[in-house]
């Protein structure tokens, strides 16, 4: 079963393995807009051996901009000491050319001795197993009994095994404070236990590579709607519009007698409302039928989520981006009830704001929505999760923009075909 899926507001995906650019690792050309990703192998192999020495003997002195300086000087042909080179965009050009800030990269990989860019099949398997465990919370979890729990301060691990125990997991690598929380403190280890997973049956492949030219690195204006205040940083960014192709593939033992038998097969039937599993064509079929309006529901309800909330900042606050934010909003919303059959909107990757990947906030939130309409949600949240979240700004969004224009980070439209 294929997935088509298209880039339509700029998404990150972070090279874990590489952690981020430094002053030594990069340098911009003004001239071309465009920044090297510096080779230090390819540097030493090309430079005499007074430069090398230099060169070394400025790096361990830690004196970047004289390193900086020292290869303007030396190399002409930025693209000969150079990995690859991605395009800048105007804001990020004019950060670039006062100090060398650190940047993002987006995750890479190469093929035939040159850099591509893809969707990691576990970045997509991530943000549609978010969606649907959470379609699944709504239609199963009684919102009165999880409220009970909370308001006897039942404890946070417990209460997420409660919410999602009933799908077979302990805990769920989307849930980021579950996450967090519970490993850094060597708490169960095996907060998953894969003979039981439902979603280890579902096989998400990398996408087709393309090219590095779809990169971009832009400058990122991260706002605090609450205190008015903004962080900028620097990223690698896939841009609007770029296409892939991935593939979501069962494996042919979902249809034998013995699997049928095991708790994993009754979860799998459970989260998914598939009832024949016959085959694994017939699985597909089905997902290709309900996986596009489980993950539609989950992205409308994150939308909800935001718009509310910052509805509720905005009338308390004087603050500028309220309704820029609204608005690209609406536009996200505009695009998710266009989707026609099979299409659906779903965030994905870093800077979607940790909100919208929030299981146990977003379900917390939709309960109250429609239990008490005319709540103020963000006060309400305050008070229900501050026995679960030591930090209250937790559960308010924080928007993205792009110089003067803001928009929302990490969208893709996809198709099942």
């Amino acid at each position: 079963m294929r997935i088509h899926l298209e880039v339509i507001r700029p998404i990150h995906i972070t090279d874990g393995s590489v952690g981020t650019y430094s002053g030594v690792d990069y340098l911009f050309d003004a001239n071309t807009s465009k920044v090297y990703i510096l080779n230090l192998d390819k540097i030493l192999s090309i430079a005499d051996s007074e430069t090398t020495n230099r060169l070394i003997e400025i790096l361990d002195s830690g004196d970047v901009e004289g390193f900086r300086n020292l290869l303007r000087q030396k190399f002409g042909n930025l693209r000969k000491v150079s990995d690859y080179e991605v395009n800048v965009d105007d804001e990020a050009k004019i950060l670039l050319t006062r100090k060398a800030p650190e940047i993002l990269p987006y995750i890479k990989t190469i093929v035939g001795g040159s850099y591509g860019v893809y969707i990691p099949g576990t970045s997509l398997k991530g943000a549609l197993r978010t969606a649907i465990i959470y379609s699944s919370l709504k239609r199963k979890i009684n919102w009165n009994s999880v409220k009970r729990d909370m308001q006897r301060n039942l404890p946070r691990d417990q209460l997420f095994d409660r919410l999602l125990g009933c799908f077979g997991m302990r805990a769920t690598r989307t849930e980021k404070y579950y996450e967090t929380y519970q490993f850094k403190k060597g708490k169960y280890k095996r907060a998953i236990d894969m003979n039981k997973d439902p979603f280890s049956l579902i096989h998400v492949s990398d996408s087709n590579i393309r090219s590095i030219d779809l990169l971009v690195i832009s400058r990122i204006r991260i706002i605090d709607f609450i205190n008015s205040k903004e962080i900028e940083l620097l990223a690698e960014l896939i841009k609007e519009k770029a296409v892939f192709e991935a593939e979501l593939k069962i494996p042919h033992r979902i249809s034998t007698s013995r699997f049928a038998n095991s708790r994993q097969f009754f979860y799998f039937k459970l989260l998914f409302g598939i009832d024949d599993l016959s085959s694994p064509e017939t699985v597909e079929e089905a997902l290709r039928r309900s996986l596009a309006n489980t993950v539609n529901d989950f992205s409308r309800d994150v939308i909800n989520y935001d718009r509310k909330i910052i509805s509720e900042i905005s009338q308390a606050t004087n603050c500028n981006y309220c309704q820029q934010y609204l608005k690209e909003l609406d536009a996200i919303e505009h695009l998710l009830e266009a989707c026609s059959n099979g299409e659906f909107i779903l965030p994905i990757g870093r800077f979607t704001g940790s909100i919208s990947k929030s299981l146990f906030i977003l379900f917390v939130s939709y309960s109250i929505t429609n239990y008490a309409p005319n709540m103020n949600l963000g006060r309400y949240l305050a008070s229900l999760l501050r026995g679960y979240y030591k930090n209250m700004k937790q559960i308010f969004p924080v928007s993205r923009r792009f110089g003067k224009k803001l928009t929302l980070v990490g969208w893709i439209r996809g198709k099942i075909l």
